[in-house]
């Protein structure tokens, strides 16, 4: 008889690591953790833990041995216990047994998507052990929290704590602060999760369909997050389930999300003082400026003399005042002074300059305003002509970031060339493998430049300082773009020496590496016989060189498919984990705010491939039967015709006696997949453009075509994407 499994909305926190085949020991004595498990650790190929809804990857050998030692008691009269603490799978040829652990060390079999009860089967003698297994999981940077890409978000909200304290400001935040702090903060999992007091910052992150996650943190590090589907937590106190050290990171991001306040009264001090007076720094003692755009949170570096001057002039040519108690001011424009040791002082239109003396504000800020507006002018996103297709190409293949701001002719940080070198790399070889040991470096928490770090491809200015905001010079870029070469791509070269006229002034740690990049072509002296390798280095300069290397390391990939040959530079192979090829019914929701009103299903099945959880996808045949259509493949690109007028024909959904807890199949599988994905996003649906999609949890976001055995799937989603339904979700038969 067959047994039919709805994955739908309704569905809408499911485990990735699907249900399994679980031995349950009816035994009247103390037995391992390792015991209750049915895979043991030889068989075992990985170990994944879903809790506080994330799903994380730990170390086979630390777990078992923390397993091993664990002491665990069944019970005669098994207590229910609650779904807060940690589901864990244990892998084996691509079956999942999955053990639940609450955080007082109740122990029962199930898997996320079960809806029974939990009971306390077994018991930990102690609950350290629980702690310890927390102790594995990686850390997780904020973002990663809010269940959407930074492409989908529509606004950040923010709200006053209910205690009626001034700790947030109810209003709209940037979505760019947001993200571009949020990256770079790492959160560990709270074993222990306590209330926090409500003096921090409230959030709420909003996508473009209408879904929220909601945050809470505190400017010492503790973090709440719940997703809209447990929005029931927001009338309980928040607690700290996420933690962090990166406080200053912390501080950083309050300054970022929330608008910068600061406040004076119109108490005017008697002093009058120059910005000189105040900071002690006179123009000759000024390297570069930065100018920081609070409200988009982009940035931009002055290094032309004239235009420093033309700054340093119009803030040092008027008078300061300096004020004592608060009231709203609302920054716009921070500038940034550096002087030649890398110290810095800064000023905000519309706040002023703060010391420890107090708040400074210039008499009038017209002139000011208007030489940082054409200072901005000058170093905006434009760059030269001779490396304009190199940076047209960097930004197709997703080196350069879509939403960041570049400013092309500008010297770039250290920090700035790591994320590229790191991307460039992501790119080629589909990641940056490493291990695991601490990066020391106390200036940045940047994960680009620790992974770099870990890989040997960067080191620090001493084991503990990196200086990511120092300009980088031609000679650094050499060295670190050979060891790149070295671990990721290793090339033949020639052994030519180049006699540059500055030889001299090449560092020595560095000749080889100058040597070597010259020798491959990759970079070139300055004109004039000389290579200058003190100079800074820009960051059109920098794209130029990674692409190419590019151009001389690409490799031509050639995928059969159904309808035809695709080539291309991108590596389209991937995997689904648990994923399974069967028949299955269509489900569609045409307004998610009206779930049972609005809930249809397709009674002819499809042929379709599923992990029961982010993946559901049917046959390109069947979608073109459904719609009376014909798919063919057009210079690389899927095209879809079909008449608009023909008849889908739906049936009102029922229900299912049983519900969604039927058993998924006991035996799946991690099966392998050519995914047509990322510069295949789009299909073409009668001559227009259209972007693939697909839903996690009523979540809908960008996806891609894939193809098994030789068959091309579409994403489900895109039925309801053509009949301007909401979701489109899978019922599995088998």
């Amino acid at each position: 008889m067959k047994k039919i499994l709805s994955i739908i909305l309704s569905a809408i926190i499911v485990f990735t690591l699907s249900a399994s085949v679980f031995a349950i020991e009816t035994v009247e004595k103390t037995i391992t953790l390792s015991d209750f498990i049915d895979v043991k650790k030889e068989q075992a190929t990985s170990v994944q833990i879903y809790i506080y809804g994330n799903n994380y990857e730990i170390d086979i050998d630390k777990f078992f041995e923390i397993a091993d030692e664990c002491i665990i008691t069944p019970s005669s009269n098994p207590q229910p216990i609650t779904k807060d603490g940690m589901y864990i799978g244990i892998i084996s040829n691509g079956v999942v047994s999955s053990v639940y652990i609450s955080n007082e060390g109740g122990i029962d079999n199930a898997v996320p998507a079960s809806g029974r009860q939990l009971n306390a089967v077994y018991t930990m003698d102690t609950v350290s052990y629980v702690d310890r297994i927390i102790e594995l999981l990686p850390e997780i940077s904020l973002s990663t929290l809010t269940m959407f890409d930074k492409e989908t978000v529509e606004k950040v909200k923010l709200y006053s704590p209910r205690t009626g304290t001034e700790a947030g400001f109810d209003g709209e935040a940037s979505i760019e602060g947001f993200f571009n702090t949020a990256n770079n903060i790492l959160l560990k999992i709270n074993s222990n999760p306590y209330e926090i007091s409500k003096n921090g910052l409230y959030m709420t992150v909003c996508d473009k369909n209408g879904n929220e996650g909601y945050f809470y943190i505190t400017e010492s590090g503790e973090m709440d997050y719940y997703s809209i589907y447990d929005s029931y937590r927001k009338t309980e106190n928040p607690k700290a389930t996420y933690i962090t050290e990166n406080i200053d990171e912390i501080k950083v991001f309050f300054d970022r999300v929330r608008p910068r306040t600061y406040a004076t009264n119109a108490t005017q001090a008697e002093e009058e003082i120059t910005f000189k007076n105040l900071t002690g720094l006179s123009r000759d003692e000024i390297d570069h400026i930065v100018i920081r755009d609070i409200v988009d949170d982009v940035e931009c570096s002055i290094v032309y003399d004239t235009v420093i001057s033309d700054i340093y002039n119009a803030i040092n040519s008027k008078e300061f005042f300096g004020y004592s108690k608060n009231g709203p001011f609302v920054g716009s424009y921070e500038i940034i002074f550096f002087d030649k040791n890398n110290l810095s002082y800064s000023y905000t239109l519309g706040i002023g300059l703060i010391n420890d003396d107090g708040l400074f504000m210039l008499s009038g800020e017209e002139d000011l305003k208007n030489v940082v507006a054409s200072a901005c002018e000058l170093v905006a996103n434009e760059c030269s002509d001779w490396a304009k297709d190199s940076v047209s190409k960097a930004k197709e293949k997703h080196i350069l970031e879509n939403d960041k701001n570049y400013n092309y002719t500008q010297p770039i940080t250290r920090e700035g060339f790591c994320e590229l070198v790191f991307n460039f790399i992501c790119v080629g070889n589909r990641g940056l493998h490493t291990d695991d040991r601490e990066v020391k470096f106390v200036d940045t928490d940047n994960h680009k430049v620790h992974a770099l770090n870990r890989a040997d491809i960067i080191y620090g200015k001493s084991e503990t300082e990196f200086a990511p905001n120092d300009l980088l010079t031609r000679e650094e870029a050499a060295t670190i773009l050979v060891r790149m070469i070295n671990r990721e791509m290793p090339m033949e070269i020639t052994e030519m020496w180049f006699e540059f006229d500055d030889i001299n002034d090449i560092s020595e740690w560095a000749s080889d590496s100058v040597q070597t990049m010259c020798n491959l072509e990759f970079m070139i002296g300055v004109g004039e016989n000389k290579f200058a390798p003190k100079d800074t280095y820009t960051v059109e300069q920098a794209i130029v060189t990674l692409m190419r290397i590019y151009e001389a390391t690409r490799k031509t990939y050639n995928y059969e498919t159904p309808l035809g040959v695709i080539q291309t530079e991108e590596n389209y192979n991937s995997h689904i984990n648990f994923a399974i090829q069967c028949d299955a019914k269509v489900e569609l929701i045409q307004d998610k705010m009206n779930f049972d009103e609005t809930h249809y299903v397709i009674e002819k099945p499809v042929k379709a491939l599923t992990d029961q959880t982010s993946n559901m996808l049917i046959s390109f045949d069947d979608f073109a039967e459904m719609f009376e259509g014909k798919w063919k493949l057009n210079e690389g690109l899927f095209e879809f015709t079909y008449d608009t007028s023909s008849d889908v024909k739906l049936e009102k959904f029922e229900k299912y006696e049983g519900g969604i807890d039927r058993e998924w199949p006991n035996k799946t599988e991690a099966v392998n997949v050519i995914t047509f994905y990322p510069d295949m996003s789009i299909i073409r649906v009668n001559g227009n453009d259209m972007e693939i999609k697909a839903q996690y949890g009523g979540k809908v976001y960008n996806s891609a075509i894939t193809m098994y055995k030789g068959k091309l799937y579409i994403p489900v989603q895109m039925v309801a994407e053509l009949l301007k339904f909401d979701i489109a979700a899978l019922q599995a038969i088998y």
